[in-house]
């Protein structure tokens, strides 16, 4: 009989103890570097159900992690820190985030029960009548309408363009440094097939002139 104890949820996980258990995926991961601030990894957690949490990880145990993490890649995690999200832009909406520390352990492991990909799309409408929260990032896909504005050859690089969901509601987009270039090379040198789809992911919202955009 095996004694090993069972894995927690993400939905459960809390700051009142630090024994936690998870078996998670990496959905997301990226670096952080925000001058004259240290940089550190951000990650985000998906586990069975579904539900997901963000993670950082200090400067201070980066390179202890940096090449275990892997995108895509399941895990079980033990002995981290669990903190009240108050991070200013929010890449989950679950009320806590996670913490590495230099005790933390995790093992890679096969869990083919959780899911690859889960998207929680927040709808044209909900955005344009302002149902919806200034710190947390949101996650939108609609059809290519039209390009507004190109700033490419300054040193901050920017495209505004528009796009459209099969409502007809319409939002305006921009992107900004390397994902604006790589939205405009490609947009450039690529022969555009109708429809061209586009899916953000950590787009933050706010209020446009007489709209809101992301």
């Amino acid at each position: 009989m095996s004694l090993s104890r069972p894995f927690d949820l993400i939905k459960d996980l809390n700051d009142s103890k630090h024994l936690w258990k998870i078996a998670v995926r990496i959905t997301q991961i990226w670096y952080v570097q925000t001058p004259p601030k240290p940089g550190h990894l951000e990650m985000i957690l998906m586990d069975s159900k579904g539900n997901k949490i963000q993670v950082s990880v200090r400067k201070d145990e980066f390179s202890q992690w940096s090449q275990c993490l892997l995108e895509k890649n399941t895990y079980v995690m033990h002995n981290f820190n669990v903190l009240r999200n108050d991070l200013q832009y929010k890449a989950c909406d679950h009320v806590y985030r996670m913490q590495f520390t230099p005790g933390t352990t995790l093992k890679q492991r096969e869990f083919p029960d959780i899911p690859e990909l889960q998207y929680d799309f927040k709808t044209f409408s909900d955005i344009l009548s302002g149902k919806f929260r200034s710190d947390l990032l949101i996650e939108v896909i609609g059809v290519f309408d039209k390009l507004v504005f190109t700033q490419t050859q300054s040193n901050l690089k920017k495209v505004i363009f528009s796009m459209k969901d099969f409502c007809g509601d319409v939002i305006s987009c921009t992107l900004w440094e390397a994902h604006a270039m790589k939205f405009y090379n490609y947009y450039n040198n690529q022969p555009i097939v109708q429809p061209l789809i586009i899916l953000l992911t950590n787009a933050r919202v706010k209020e446009g002139q007489g709209d809101s955009c992301i």
